[in-house]
């Protein structure tokens, strides 16, 4: 049992080693929609006629953030109510870039065109499709790498018995 445990601790470690720097790079493309509705709050203040521009972006990518966490943990915990409820948090930066893509971007391209063309909206909402794009494509990278990291954990812990 207890070579069990040693095993156990060291595969986590092994995991953590190889998805805490790409953790890293799943939340730099999290820090920019965080950091514009920051600065929404301070420009149209914290009421919650603007909840689209301030509370959605902000609460979007802190549980982001926080399910980019809790996903790889769903491995470890196995089949259970817990370990459901972390494997769905998954789904949350999905949905995130989807807002972000769909009313950052994709909106701001319609309204660029549809009121008289405007270049600078129109690139604005370029870029925010580009980021919910990238948000998308570092997750989807992300949960990848933790599904092939639960096939060898498994594997390992299977040849161990």
């Amino acid at each position: 049992m207890d070579g069990e445990q040693e095993l156990r601790v060291g595969l986590a470690y092994e995991i953590g080693r190889v998805l805490g720097p790409m953790a890293t790079k799943v939340t730099l493309p999290l820090v920019l929609p965080l950091l514009y509705s920051i600065y929404n709050f301070f420009v149209l203040g914290l009421g919650s006629s603007h909840y689209l521009y301030t509370y959605s972006p902000f609460f979007g990518s802190v549980l982001s953030v926080v399910s980019l966490l809790l996903y790889p943990v769903a491995m470890t915990i196995g089949r259970s109510w817990r370990g459901f409820f972390f494997a769905m948090s998954g789904w949350i930066p999905y949905v995130f870039s989807l807002y972000v893509m769909a009313f950052f971007g994709g909106y701001r391209v319609y309204r660029a065109f549809s009121e008289g063309f405007a270049f600078g909206a129109a690139a604005v909402g370029t870029f925010w499709l580009i980021i919910g794009y990238w948000i998308l494509y570092t997750f989807w990278w992300y949960t990848e790498a933790v599904a092939i990291a639960a096939k060898l954990r498994r594997e390992a812990l299977d040849r161990s018995t």
